[in-house]
């Protein structure tokens, strides 16, 4: 590694093989199982540079979640990069820089998955994607902590969020205020910075 260079971030996509399909699938109902996997890694030098020529590539932190996408959303709703980012953006890949050749990766597979004549009666599409980007916070939390908000796992059923109009998928996590409301955790971070008051119901933060 020599000058300024960063390691090249990485996004692979697959359709997992030998997946057991659930054995009550909704008829008409179709989704994704998406196993995301991202690896945070930041360059530890051993010289005072930290872009040294003999800087070594450190694997910071990993995370891997399950991630259940309705098939036509992911397919058909103009929505859908932004659905997708969403999912990145919860597991910590940084907003700058190549998350949107990696939103481009996991819908090209998603098209593909459901083009293959082999895929036509699988109710539930598994794709396998891993990531290898860098960790700017050097495994510090990635948005802004903000007082009064609180990460809440989705489960059971997805939840709505209201500042980008689509949902938060179960196996993510979300941003709770004290109001109970829940949104994106950028979404809601984002919003903060322009208005101090919860999007539905106008409650303050302490």
């Amino acid at each position: 590694m020599e000058g300024d260079e960063v390691p090249e971030p990485v996004c692979k996509t697959l359709q997992i093989q030998d997946f057991d399909q659930p054995r009550l699938v909704p008829l008409g109902f179709r989704y994704y199982h998406l196993e995301v996997e991202v690896e945070f890694v930041y360059l530890l030098p051993n010289t005072a540079s930290r872009f040294s020529a003999q800087a070594i590539v450190h694997t910071s932190k990993q995370d891997k979640r399950v991630f259940l996408v309705d098939a036509d959303s992911l397919l058909h709703d103009p929505m859908a990069k932004h659905m997708v980012g969403n999912l990145l953006g919860e597991m910590g890949v940084p907003f700058h820089g190549d998350r949107e050749f990696m939103v481009e990766k996991v819908l090209s597979c998603a098209i593909a998955m459901a083009s293959d004549e082999r895929n036509r009666d699988l109710g539930v599409l598994p794709m396998g994607v891993f990531i290898s980007c860098v960790d700017p916070l050097n495994d510090e939390e990635w948005w802004v902590t903000v007082e009064g908000l609180e990460k809440v796992a989705i489960a059971g059923k997805p939840m709505h969020c209201t500042i980008c109009a689509t949902e938060i998928s179960v196996g993510s996590r979300g941003a709770r205020m004290l109001c109970s409301h829940v949104y994106h955790g950028d979404c809601i971070v984002g919003w903060l910075e322009n208005c101090a008051g919860c999007p539905v119901c106008m409650s303050e933060l302490p």
